[in-house]
């Protein structure tokens, strides 16, 4: 069994030596953009220097207090980090390659609880996932704070993990705070980990040994800084919000609008549109019978709610068909039913929301004993993932290439598709000896190992391609906006213009880092009216803009 291969100094060893391959992997994989950082990441940078400069939050000196970053936590480490001497565009590099590794270790935490224990070493997979995922390489070394969310979350959620195995102090909570000051949409995570915590306390009868000690830990903390955010800001949200998602409460319904045409893209079910950046997709949508055994689980009355699920979801991706297929005339052009795009987008929301449940069975649930950790886990990790989906939907994509928003549930992703990759080869291996085929006396067998690497393979493949399409073709950088900066500035000094520059951009992190102009911020970002408009509002766009 795994955990007998483990307790072995082989299995130790071998544990140990494939987490340090990893690491190695996950810093050889970032240095391939060991010069380029995102645009946007010198916006953090910026508020960063301001801070420790003594002019606070503000992004640029005298400027106005406005929360134009969304990452609190990774500003105040790049802070520390600049009070030390290292600006930046160094400590971003630094720390991304640092958090980045440290998130192996819970990401195989994870694995290790969520794996059937006949899978044996099948959760080492998951940080070999996670090192060749193309999205947690590039964000990692972005500059921003990706890799420092992926580690949260997996921490986070480990330790979760473990707390719902016996009563321990609920530091979980801690770790859902830390990632809910490290982007906005970290409550929502945190809220997941909730409930999670709130139904292994019902479920095994410990509600008042549990559930108020892990809220106070997260909420009094949590509401503290809320206050302190108000009372700086004066705004309850980042002001990235406010640019960005204000106004998109119907995009999760939007099948054919830009957040889910971006997923579609990524799972290689849609060509990426023009004004749509993305890149080359990861075909992930092709996975999904993978994730879905990761979830469920293949032995018993598992391997048919499996093949129910598979099946519900090739039907409703199927019909009336992936327009890529339409366009080589191979697939007919037919027109979907009345409410059929409601009613599939419902249907896939219902499997991330209902499959968890399902996963748990009666044994999970506890109702006959108490529920296996495994499938806790599962079930826990895969609405974690599927809450990182629904919000890359509801923030309408990324502008940016290369799938930012994916990076985000790379650890998770990991953990489901590992355990899937165990469940087929194990489910191979079951049917080699029933066709009489040679199989292993310990570990997988042929057909599994054949299967496993396949599957394994294929995935790091095609992450590959897109890190290689993305070194070719990365996405704007601070050095290219100062082109822009440096050349108003030439101007301005060519004809002895004195007064401050005040150009209309959109691009702001080079302008705050490099410049001593003050633009009109056209991506509102770090503009607060603008921020609180839309360009269609021409009166206020001719008043702010022109008077």
């Amino acid at each position: 069994m795994r955990t007998a291969w483990l307790r072995s100094a082989g299995g130790r060893w071998g544990a140990a030596g494939i987490l340090a391959a990893c690491a190695l992997a996950v810093v050889l994989h970032q240095q391939v953009l060991n010069t380029w950082w995102i645009e946007d990441a010198a916006i953090s940078f910026a508020y960063a220097r301001n801070f420790v400069n003594g002019e606070g939050l503000v992004p640029w000196p005298g400027g106005e207090r406005i929360e134009g970053y969304s990452n609190p936590t990774w500003v105040a480490l790049l802070a520390v980090a600049y009070a030390m001497g290292v600006e930046g565009f160094t400590a971003s590099k630094v720390l991304g390659s640092v958090f980045a590794v440290l998130a192996l270790w819970p990401t195989w935490r994870l694995a290790r609880y969520a794996v059937d224990p006949d899978d044996r070493p099948a959760d080492l997979l998951a940080p070999v996932l996670l090192a060749g995922s193309a999205q947690f390489a590039i964000w990692s070394a972005s500059g921003l704070e990706n890799a420092l969310f992926g580690f949260l979350l997996a921490a986070g959620a480990a330790r979760l993990v473990r707390e719902a195995e016996a009563p321990r102090f609920p530091a979980s909570a801690l770790w859902f705070l830390a990632l809910a000051w490290t982007r906005p949409e970290g409550v929502i995570y945190a809220g997941v980990a909730c409930a999670w915590v709130v139904f292994a306390a019902v479920r095994d009868r410990r509600f008042s040994a549990t559930v108020p000690g892990w809220l106070a830990l997260f909420a009094g903390p949590w509401l503290a800084l809320f206050g302190l955010r108000l009372w700086y800001f004066a705004w309850p949200l980042p002001n990235t919000y406010y640019a960005k998602l204000g106004e998109e409460v119907n995009a999760l319904w939007d099948w054919h609008g830009r957040g889910w045409q971006q997923l579609k893209a990524f799972a290689g079910f849609e060509m990426t549109r023009p004004d749509l950046p993305g890149g080359t997709g990861l075909s992930q949508g092709f996975f999904v019978p993978v994730y879905l055994a990761g979830l469920l689980g293949l032995r018993g009355w598992r391997r048919f709610a499996w093949g129910l699920a598979v099946c519900a979801i090739v039907v409703a991706l199927l019909v009336p068909g992936p327009s890529w297929l339409q366009e080589t005339g191979l697939w007919p052009r037919v027109r979907p039913m009345r409410g059929w795009l409601g009613l599939r987008i419902g249907g896939l929301y219902a499997v991330l929301v209902l499959g968890p449940v399902l996963a748990l069975g009666a044994s999970g649930l506890g109702l006959h004993r108490l529920g296996e950790t495994r499938w806790f886990a599962r079930g826990l990790v895969f609405h974690l993932l599927g809450a990182a989906v629904a919000f890359s939907v509801y923030s309408t994509g990324d502008w940016m290439r290369g799938f930012r928003w994916m990076s985000l549930f790379a650890p998770t992703a990991a953990v489901v598709l590992a355990v899937g990759i165990g469940e087929l080869a194990s489910a191979a291996d079951r049917l080699a000896r029933r066709l009489g085929l040679p199989r292993a006396r310990a570990g997988f067998g042929p057909a599994g190992i054949a299967l496993g690497s396949l599957l394994l393979g294929t995935s790091l493949a095609v992450n590959i391609v897109h890190t290689a399409h993305f070194v070719r073709d990365p996405e704007w950088a601070p050095s290219l906006i100062k082109l822009r900066v440096d050349y108003t500035q030439r101007l301005a000094d060519a004809v002895f213009y004195d007064e401050p520059i005040v150009p209309l951009d959109m691009d702001m992190g080079a302008h705050l880092w490099f410049s001593r102009q003050r633009p009109i911020d056209m991506g509102r970002l770090v503009d607060i009216p603008m921020a609180q408009h839309r360009f269609r509002h021409r009166a206020f766009i001719e008043e702010y803009v022109f008077d």
